[in-house]
């Protein structure tokens, strides 16, 4: 059974974004749910999948032809700089190699505008996980990323599961031509 863990809907209903851009990308999307939210959201929504089999599912599950789908690797968001306003990631991390991790890290902070968002949100405490992510993990990745965290959470879920939920808010001026 696959647990989902806390809702994309809930986390961005207590954030401002800013409105530079409507930018944003959903990293692992797997079948796209949130990417589809995203876009229902108003958001020019782009999913990113390592796995061509999820990506394939999210793209026959999708009627809008609006929607952006990628198969690649976190580490090269298929984004200009500056250029998103949320990066969303449900899940992703904990299958990432630590090193993987900080250049994804910079990879959003590349990609992010100033002021915009990266809601993390992933499993913790899975039986068998080799290298969760905890409080000490986000403090990295917010530096590597050029982020101030906003807030980190660990949420119980039904079945025992705990989910860390973290937004972290890109900081600094615009990017100098």
């Amino acid at each position: 059974m696959h647990h989902h863990g806390p809702q994309l809907a809930d986390v961005l209903a207590d954030l401002s974004l800013p409105g530079t851009s409507t930018r944003v990308v959903d990293v692992g999307c797997g079948n796209g749910d949130d990417v589809r939210w995203l876009h229902d959201a108003g958001f020019d929504a782009i999913g990113i999948d390592i796995d061509e089999s999820c990506i394939r599912e999210a793209m026959s599950r999708t009627q809008h032809a609006n929607i952006t789908w990628h198969v690649g690797s976190a580490v090269s968001l298929p984004c200009p700089d500056a250029s998103c306003v949320l990066i969303a990631d449900r899940g992703c991390l904990h299958h990432m190699p630590t090193d993987d991790r900080l250049r994804y890290a910079a990879e959003v902070g590349r990609v992010l505008v100033p002021g915009g968002v990266w809601v993390i949100r992933d499993a913790v405490g899975h039986h068998g996980q080799v290298d969760e992510i905890d409080e000490a993990g986000v403090q990295r990745l917010a530096h590597a990323a050029g982020t101030a965290i906003e807030s980190c959470v660990v949420e119980g879920m039904p079945g025992g599961h705990a989910w860390l939920i973290a937004v972290l808010r890109r900081v600094g001026d615009a990017p100098r031509s």
